[in-house]
């Protein structure tokens, strides 16, 4: 009976949104670092930079610092400089890297830099006290996650997602309310698909008459411990815009608080007082 949406296709009336950093190029980039050092120590480091899920949660990507020389080293004050993403703050965490070895961390990013394709990401860290950086290619994994940032940062130019005052619980696991989709100027959007988490299903009822209503019924469908610790983004809804009829866009919206944030946790509740799974 649930399914994800694939049907009840809204069109609304938007303005334009520039696509940024939609066109994403799939080649293997290689992941050597190429090093600005200056002393002895500084020679044998190399970094490298990755993308990683775990971190994403944290707006991190993955620094691996190896130490390819006969001595440990010190590493702290870690943080990117030019690049695809605005400066972060330091990783905030001092690290010994021993002789031959490799030691991997998050280190945050900033907003998204649209503007421009940037295939090169400075890392600045000090190593036994002394300021050093490399300059390290960006992966394809990095690229990738970073354009679709950049077409979801277009999509939100041209609509306002959030979700509405009308939700409630209709039975134990079950709940109802909408997502309302507010155009901000005059051109065409689809609202393709809505999906959650492995935690619950979703699936749309027919659309309001206002024209910017998206009904949906969501059904809490796994609350075991399992799948609560996998689930890294339980209450993340994924809207698929299509765009002036170009490929659809993943834009994610999470209910923060209000009706809806509450009455999900209820059916999330209601499931777990019915064992969990079913």
């Amino acid at each position: 009976m649930w399914r994800s949406l694939r049907r009840g296709v809204l069109v609304l009336a938007l303005a334009a949104a520039t696509a940024c950093g939609s066109d994403v190029d799939d080649a293997t980039v290689p992941a050597a670092a190429t090093a600005t050092s200056t002393t002895a120590a500084d020679d044998d480091l190399s970094v490298e930079v990755e993308r990683s899920r775990l971190f994403e949660q944290q707006r991190s990507l993955g620094v691996t610092v190896r130490n390819g020389g006969s001595t440990d080293v010190v590493v702290d004050g870690v943080r990117f400089g030019d690049g695809p993403y605005e400066p972060g703050p330091d990783a905030g965490r001092t690290v010994t890297v021993p002789a031959g070895a490799e030691v991997s961390f998050p280190v945050p990013y900033g907003d998204e830099r649209c503007d421009d394709v940037v295939d090169e990401l400075v890392v600045h860290l000090d190593v036994d006290g002394e300021p050093t950086s490399r300059t390290v290619p960006v992966s394809a994994q990095v690229r990738r996650a970073h354009g679709r940032a950049c077409s979801a940062a277009a999509a939100r130019q041209a609509v306002s997602l959030r979700f509405g005052d009308d939700w409630q619980l209709v039975a134990p696991r079950q709940a109802q309310g909408s997502l309302v989709a507010e155009a901000k100027e005059g051109r065409e959007v689809v609202v393709v698909d809505v999906s959650t988490s492995i935690v619950f299903v979703t699936e749309t009822r027919d659309a309001s008459t206002d024209g910017v209503r998206v009904p949906l019924d969501v059904y809490a469908a796994r609350c075991d411990t399992h799948a609560l610790i996998e689930s890294k983004k339980t209450f993340t809804f994924t809207v698929s815009l299509a765009i002036d009829g170009a490929e659809p866009v993943p834009v994610e919206i999470v209910p923060e608080d209000g009706p809806a944030r509450d009455v999900l946790q209820q059916a999330i509740e209601g499931c777990m007082d019915a064992g969990g799974t079913g």
